[in-house]
């Protein structure tokens, strides 16, 4: 049996934070007997300028952590929310660029992982 050592485990790790798990990019996460009007995540727009609206079907928490990470792992946004079926922030400080947006609830399980473009307000359409 191949021993794991650290090194090893924290490669996984940040990949699966970085790229996500295909499993991740499309998962839904409900405890039993969840029903939401909308079972779909949703971020938008996206691309955005300034802010970020993420819709998720309720976790069944009451906090989200909402992160957008660059290409090269670093994590350029963290912010800790109230679960609302539709949580807004504030992009307005981060440099255009593509990221990775990763919704976890308050136990840090992951909800929801998809890619969204970050430009400047004159560039978008």
């Amino acid at each position: 049996m191949k021993q794991l050592n650290f090194q090893t485990i924290a490669k996984a790790v940040l990949m699966t934070l970085v790229l996500g798990s295909p499993a991740l990019m499309s998962a839904q996460i409900f405890p039993i007997g969840t029903i939401t009007s909308n079972s779909t995540p949703h971020a938008y727009p996206n691309p955005f300028t300034t802010q970020l609206s993420v819709e998720v079907p309720n976790p069944g928490t009451a906090l989200c952590r909402i992160y957008l990470v660059r290409s090269n792992g670093v994590i350029a946004q963290s912010e800790t929310v109230p679960y609302a079926q539709i949580m807004t922030i504030n992009t307005s400080t981060l440099n255009d660029g593509t990221y990775v947006l990763q919704v976890y609830d308050e136990f840090m399980e992951p909800l929801w992982t998809k890619k969204v473009v970050k430009v400047r307000a004159s560039l978008r359409h």
